[in-house]
């Protein structure tokens, strides 16, 4: 009987643990082989190539100019240009605020010249320099005044084409603003005054344009002398003392200062007449008072007539021989040349104290209202060439109106005096 083999079991055991050890190892390598081989490639970053450099070329371009057309043998048709001037318009009243138009670089030069601005330094292009018929000055906010009674018109002044000449300079002033100033214009005659705008207005080259039609017919001839549309009136009818009744070139005056001026510049010929306003019986005790009844109104109603005769024979003459008709502020003149012993009507009228007194009110309480530093008040006072200024009471009065009022004072005498200043005689 054949001997059983022994099974050897350890070496078995052996067999099965290194099967068992490397079947793990297959499973561990291989998850790791397809864990790798499912995860995405990590782009890649590389830099574009440098562009290619391209040379410039010079382009020709061959221009082959084509032989003059032939003209053509139809009738040309004529093109009508309507003078810029006659355009009609619409009027712009642009009532813009002031606004800060100062750069701050350090030391400042203003739009009509040198110097520091304001104290803060800096390039001011809304102030303007000025020269006001001698009177230089400056400002952001300039105001115009001039009278267009008759006073400005007399014969000894140079007449209508004195006058002539004060509307120029106007205008060339005018016209030499900076565009950032605000201006405005007004001409007085008696209570009515005529502005050119209701408020202060930018200094652009269409308001400069407008001005300047706009200021043309104004005492033009003799026909329209002192005719104008009253458009402006004061707001404060509370300052004393002459609270509502204020007109002539104080009215005018008083109305600058309400729209914020900050340069105004006054021409004027005379102090004129500043009426109390006086009616009915206040009127009839004030000329009681002055020893002035019935017959002296009476006698002087006919003087008055003979003086108005005389005037209309006397421009008569004047037309005929082709010169200009006189101008007579106040038919007084008159009677005090035909009759020079003869008393002359008094009027009730504002003292000069009281005139100057409301200025200064004005002054002080309007632009304390509107948180301002008081404009200067510029007066230049023109008088006729016969009109000696040593003996003039109006030169002291206005000089103390301009003084008062931290302004300028300039005397102008006649027509050679005016013709001067602007340069006139050179010409």
């Amino acid at each position: 009987m054949a001997k059983r083999r022994k099974v050897n079991l350890p070496l078995i055991e052996v067999i099965a643990v290194s099967l068992i050890v490397h079947i793990a190892a297959i499973l561990v390598l291989g998850g790791i082989t397809i864990y790798t081989a499912l995860q995405p490639d990590e782009p890649e970053m590389e830099a574009p190539p440098p562009p290619e450099k391209i040379e410039t070329q010079k382009l020709q371009h061959q221009v082959k100019l084509q032989e003059q057309q032939k003209k053509s043998s139809r009738p040309r048709q004529k093109i009508s240009v309507t003078n810029v001037s006659q355009l009609n318009t619409p009027s712009l009243d642009l009532n813009l605020p002031n606004i800060d138009t100062r750069v701050a670089i350090g030391t400042g030069y203003g739009a009509g010249g040198m110097g520091r601005s304001f104290g803060s330094g800096g390039i001011d292009f809304s102030k303007s320099a000025v020269d006001f018929f001698g009177i230089k000055s400056s400002g952001e906010r300039i105001f115009f005044i001039v009278d267009a009674s008759k006073y400005m018109l007399e014969d000894q002044k140079g007449g209508i084409p004195a006058y002539d000449i004060i509307k120029d300079e106007i205008s060339q002033m005018v016209g030499r603003l900076a565009a950032g100033t605000l201006f405005n214009v007004a001409f007085y005659n008696g209570a009515t005054i005529q502005s050119f705008s209701s408020n202060l207005i930018p200094a652009t080259q269409q308001n400069k344009e407008r001005f300047r039609q706009w200021v043309q017919p104004i005492n033009k001839d003799f026909n329209s002398i002192g005719k104008l549309q009253n458009n402006l009136s004061v707001q404060r009818k509370d300052i004393k003392p002459m609270l509502d009744k204020p007109h002539q070139w104080v009215k005018a005056l008083q109305a600058a200062m309400e729209q914020g001026s900050d340069s105004i510049n006054l021409i004027v010929s005379d102090w004129q007449w500043h009426g109390l306003g006086l009616q009915g019986e206040e009127l009839e005790e004030w000329y009681l008072d002055r020893d002035w009844g019935p017959e002296q109104e009476l006698n002087w109603n006919s003087k008055v007539q003979e003086a108005q005769e005389w005037l209309r024979n006397e421009n008569a003459e004047r037309r005929k021989a082709g010169k200009p008709e006189r101008i007579v502020h106040w038919i007084g003149i008159v009677v005090r040349e035909l009759h020079p012993k003869e008393r002359l009507k008094p009027s009730p009228a504002f003292t000069p104290e009281e005139v100057t007194k409301h200025i200064s009110n004005a002054s002080r309480q309007i632009y304390r209202d509107l948180d301002k530093r008081p404009a200067p008040v510029n007066v230049v006072l023109f008088l006729g060439s016969d009109e000696e200024k040593n003996d003039n009471v109006d030169v002291d009065r206005f000089k103390g109106v301009a003084g008062k009022n931290r302004g300028k004072f300039r005397v102008l005498e006649g027509m050679s005096a005016l013709k001067n200043v602007t340069g006139r005689n050179s010409g």
